[in-house]
């Protein structure tokens, strides 16, 4: 996969998806997708430390650092809270910059 996250082609299905779906909104429905960047787990950890590439990108992030699983369950929290009552058909994106870093470098 050159580096890049393996499930790279989910990510974006789940983007569009949201996207897709968003326009159910006139029946209550707000769908957001959060496509994560480089999130430390146990599962993670070990694979990525492997790869000499991935340190490269990580630094070159605009936070250069990994996301912990609680970005991602706070970012969950929002999306679900009243506090995002007119968020519907989107992406929160949860990666330190890492589609920034990709869109303003193709």
């Amino acid at each position: 996969t050159g580096g890049w996250c393996p499930c790279l082609f989910e990510c974006l299905d789940t983007r569009h998806s949201a996207q897709r779906r968003g326009r159910r909104a006139e029946q209550g429905a707000r769908i957001v997708s959060l496509p994560p960047g480089f999130i430390r787990t146990g599962m993670t950890k070990i694979a990525l430390e492997e790869r000499p590439g991935i340190a490269r990108l990580l630094a070159a992030t605009p936070l250069g650092r990994w996301g912990a699983v609680n970005d991602i369950t706070d970012t969950v929290a929002f999306a679900m809270s009243d506090a995002a009552t007119h968020s519907t058909g989107t992406d929160i994106g949860v990666d330190g910059g890492l589609k920034a870093l990709v869109l303003t470098q193709s």
